[in-house]
């Protein structure tokens, strides 16, 4: 999560922009993809946005094969699990 002047966070997951706007009074308004949804609690969604973006940088790319710069040279297509 990045915090920017006047109180402003934002954070990345999934694919989605996340926005909050701190209020006053541990009271933050909160934007989904520049779509506003409403008020919330600043520490409760900032808590639960900071232990998402934990677990997510924990998964790693296994690569199931034997030489992937050798089978991308020939063309092939190459699957990769998360």
């Amino acid at each position: 999560m990045v915090r920017l002047q006047g109180g402003i966070y934002y954070s990345v997951l999934h694919g989605h922009t996340i926005k909050l706007v701190y209020l006053k009074n541990n009271v933050c308004e909160l934007h989904i993809d520049e779509k506003y949804l409403g008020l919330c609690s600043f520490q409760y969604i900032k808590r639960q946005i900071n232990n998402i973006e934990k677990r997510t940088n924990k998964r790693k790319i296994i690569y199931q094969g034997t030489n992937l710069w050798e089978e991308a040279k020939s063309g092939t297509v190459v699957n990769i699990t998360i």
